[in-house]
């Protein structure tokens, strides 16, 4: 679990006068601390676990990939840039999953452009949950248009 090794990890980024990391893992824990002390997940008994480090961190990505798009109508390309660098960077914390591999299930399960896209883009995001919603997506509606 990253929650584990993040300690160690902010340790090594201040050690190694990595910036991004360091600032990227502070956030990240900040993140995973309001999250174990929610009042709501103490009650439930709803603990950190590793789907739920990858939720938060994948919210993360999908915030400040909102924010630069602001930052760059705004005109702030430098804080644009400094969130992009923090994005690359917890990118590279949660596994990713190549495109290929998920072209070559859709290939194998797509094979009927009458049946509907989103019972298809279920069917994959089964086998690839930590896959882009919208990667996915793309590559069924390529392959049902490829069949037509």
């Amino acid at each position: 679990m990253i929650d584990e090794k993040l300690n160690g990890l902010i340790k090594e980024a201040m050690l190694d006068h990595k910036e991004v990391a360091l600032r990227t893992l502070r956030l990240i824990k900040t993140k995973f601390m309001e999250f174990k002390t929610n009042e709501k997940n103490v009650k439930n008994h709803i603990l950190l676990d590793e789907q739920a480090e990858k939720d938060i961190i994948k919210g993360m990505i999908s915030a400040w990939k909102k924010e630069i798009a602001v930052c760059n109508n705004a005109g702030r390309p430098d804080r644009a840039a400094s969130l992009q660098e923090e994005v690359d960077f917890m990118q590279t914390m949660i596994p990713q999953v190549s495109a290929e591999d998920i072209k070559k299930v859709v290939d194998e399960i797509v094979n009927d452009p009458s049946e509907k896209m989103g019972s298809y883009i279920g069917q994959i995001k089964a086998k690839f949950p930590d896959a882009e919603g919208s990667v996915i997506a793309g590559l069924v509606k390529q392959r049902m248009s490829e069949l037509q």
